[in-house]
């Protein structure tokens, strides 16, 4: 029996039950994204190991060393010897076949030589190491 005097709420017709109450799940936690562009810890191991104590750089005046080259452009003409702007640790250089360039100064003995030059490739030879590079 109900008191009196008691209001009840009364849903229209017509009208949709009410709904339970949803209780939200938490979603699970991401795991922590790395950065794609770093090696992992064992390839890292893996590099330091193949560079050695020295951290891979070639001691100055290292006639083993390997500069840093590059070929920017091949300039062929018709009239005229081909020419090619080559880059050769950071520095541009205008060769033509038979051009040999000391880099480092006479003392430390690197000397690249172009052996050929045409429109499909440019033939360096490292000397003293008489290394032959081929640039397309």
């Amino acid at each position: 029996m109900l008191p009196p005097g008691a209001v009840f709420a009364q849903m229209p017709d017509g009208a949709p039950p009410p709904r339970p109450q949803l209780r939200l799940r938490q979603p699970p936690p991401m795991p922590e994204l790395r950065d794609p562009t770093l090696p992992n810890p064992a390839v890292r191991e893996a590099i330091e190991a193949a560079q050695g104590p020295a951290g891979g750089k070639p001691a100055p005046g290292d006639a083993q060393s390997t500069p840093q080259m590059r070929l920017k452009a091949r300039i062929i003409g018709v009239r005229t010897p081909p020419v090619a702007i080559v880059e050769i640790n950071g520095s541009p250089y205008t060769v033509r076949r038979d051009t040999t360039l000391v880099l480092g100064g006479a003392s430390s003995g690197l000397q690249v030589r172009v052996i050929e030059l045409t429109a499909q490739e440019v033939q360096l030879e490292l000397l003293p190491a008489k290394k032959v590079y081929i640039m397309h």
